[in-house]
Formats: C-alpha cells, structure tokens, sequence
C-alpha cells in the first residue's frame, strides 16, 4: 500500500549491512531508486562505500542521495543486461549486490546472471502487494529455475536463507 515501515527485523537489516560492505558494487533498478532514494552504502564503521550502479531509463533526480558524491554512481541508461554486464566488466567488478525490486531481479535471473539469491523471511503474513519475482517465462515445473539452499539461520525474528541458483 505504499506505508513505509520495516518489514524485517533489526538483526537483518545489520546482516544486510555486512554483505553490501562485502560488495564490489551495489545494483538497483531505477523504480527502486525513484521508490526508496537509497544510499545504498553500507552503515558500518569502517566499510569502503562499494561502487552504486542503477540501471533503467528514467532519471534519478540530482537531489537523490545517489548523486551525493559519498561514492561514484553509474547510470546504466538501458535495459538491456547485455550493458549491464558490459559496465560491469569493464569495472572488473565481480560480486555485485542486487538489492532490486521485481522487474529488474526477474530479468536478472531470466537472464541467467544471478549466482546466488539471498532471502530474507519475516513472520508476517501480508497477502497482498509486490512479490520478490515476476514472470520470468517459466510456463512448467520442468523448466522452473532451481534454487540449490546453501545455508538457513535465524536472524533476528526472521530467517534467512541463501540458495544457489541452479539450472546455468
């Protein structure tokens, strides 16, 4: 419904602060961007800011707090994952975060692009709004992307788990 409010707990939202400042970059689509003006810097004492790429069409406004110097911003002004992966090479980046919304995580793993996914799971039932994933073409259970779980812990109130993405 558009309410701003944490869904996951404070532990997970520190957990998350670890693997961005484990990043060699951080990658958001432009309706996260637009949605959410992130920093996408991890809230560590002492971390290096990773490199912030955001990918799509639309302009970020120059207020944003992606275009606040604190570390370099790259605008991928496409959707085409051929760029993205052009922008990455040439940066000689290699774990890339990607904290997107649904559009641009589908067609990541569409692509066939994504190593591993990371999810975190609160105990909370909403039954309604934006899901994680949209149709990425998957019409059987033959041809569905397997997700190979790797390791699942307690964190905080929720649960994460990590799974690697299989079928590549």
């Amino acid at each position: 419904d558009g309410t701003s409010q944490w869904i996951s707990s404070e532990e997970s939202r520190a957990d998350v602060q670890i693997l961005r400042a484990q990043s060699d970059a951080i990658l958001v689509g432009t309706g996260t961007a637009l949605a959410d003006n992130p920093t996408l810097r991890p809230r560590l004492e002492g971390a290096t800011n990773p490199l912030r790429i955001v990918m799509g069409k639309r302009a970020v406004p120059a207020n944003f707090n992606l275009n606040d110097g604190a570390s370099e911003t790259i605008y991928v002004k496409s959707h085409e994952i051929g760029e993205l992966l052009a922008e990455l090479d040439k940066h000689k980046l290699n774990q890339v975060l990607i904290e997107a919304g649904p559009t641009l995580g589908s067609a990541l793993l569409k692509a066939g692009v994504i190593d591993e996914v990371v999810i975190y799971q609160a105990p909370i039932a909403l039954g309604a709004g934006s899901s994680w994933l949209e149709d990425i073409g998957i019409t059987t259970l033959a041809s569905a992307q397997k997700l190979e779980l790797i390791s699942s812990e307690i964190c905080g109130s929720d649960i994460k788990s990590r799974y690697r993405v299989g079928n590549r």
